[in-house]
């Protein structure tokens, strides 16, 4: 199983991600939705603005690869 999936989401001023959405599906909505979930998960360092911490847009591509090993 193979995929790329493009992301976008806000970081919000406490350094957490929010309003994640897919602009681009991998075409295997387990794996999208795997990527929304571990796209959630992550804390950023805020941007700011002088001085203050503000809200900021991004994209983000994950890329997937599975395999078995089947016998």
């Amino acid at each position: 199983i193979y995929g790329v999936v493009g992301l976008s989401g806000t970081v919000r001023v406490d350094g957490r991600v929010g309003g994640v959405s897919v602009v681009r599906s991998s075409g295997n909505q387990q794996l999208d939705e795997a990527a929304k979930d571990a796209f959630r998960k992550w804390e950023f360092e805020p941007a700011r603005r002088d001085g203050v911490a503000v809200e900021r847009t991004f994209r983000h591509e994950f890329s997937f690869g599975f395999s078995t090993n089947e016998r």
